[in-house]
């Protein structure tokens, strides 16, 4: 309804609704160094493209907003569209909507990154770092930085849900995973970071108990 309803706003890439899960999320890909395994999750949701006009969505017209500040007065599209023609002194107009009961689809939109870590025989520090090859299989937006995170042996902890940016593309793209798993911190000894010089700036550990290897790219 983008560009074709007056009420609707434009945007581009189309924006789109998710609603209820689909199933168990199933395992796609695994990328790990014997200590810590990095899983990549894909989750089949319902959902529908987007109508928004501002207060209201075009796709969810019966959702009802506040209608004042005190928050227990609502209101609906229908509901206010006829108080702006009462206001007016018309008949009410046709509502044109897309309500997703009606127009919804359901597919993997969403991809979810856990980490599990039951090889883990210390609290270790990880470093992460996910790309997405910039080609036209490209399908989901990744943050362009390295996330440190601290992880207990023997647990499953999820540390992002992505979602796609073209619902009804196959697959997420072609997804690279960079991978460091550090030890207890030990005195006066260097680190071998392993996957390259960008994992060294700002490094202010000073000990490692495990040697890593490089990660591969993986195809999402």
């Amino acid at each position: 309804m983008s560009y074709k309803h007056e009420e609707v706003i434009g945007h581009w890439p189309p924006r789109y609704i998710i609603g209820k899960t689909r199933g168990q999320p199933v395992e796609t890909k695994v990328q790990g160094n014997g200590l810590v395994d990095v899983r990549l999750f894909e989750i089949e949701c319902d959902w529908t493209y987007s109508n928004p006009t501002g207060l209201y969505n075009l796709s969810l017209p019966d959702k009802t907003v506040k209608a004042s500040s005190y928050g227990y007065m609502t209101t609906s599209y229908k509901k206010y569209k006829l108080e702006q023609a009462q206001a007016q002194g018309v008949d009410m107009p046709d509502l044109i909507t897309k309500p997703m009961t009606n127009h919804k689809k359901s597919g993997p939109v969403l991809l979810k990154v856990v980490f599990d870590d039951n090889s883990l025989k210390f609290e270790s520090k990880i470093q992460v770092k996910m790309t997405v090859a910039d080609n036209e299989r490209k399908n989901v937006d990744l943050p362009d930085c390295i996330f440190s995170y601290t992880l207990s042996p023997r647990h499953l902890r999820t540390a992002w849900t992505f979602q796609k940016i073209d619902p009804s593309k196959e697959g997420f793209g072609d997804i690279t995973i960079e991978l460091n798993v550090k030890g207890p911190q030990t005195m006066n000894r260097q680190i071998p970071m392993g996957i390259g010089a960008a994992f060294q700036h700002g490094n202010d550990d000073d000990g490692d108990l495990y040697d890593n290897e490089p990660s591969t790219s993986l195809d999402g």
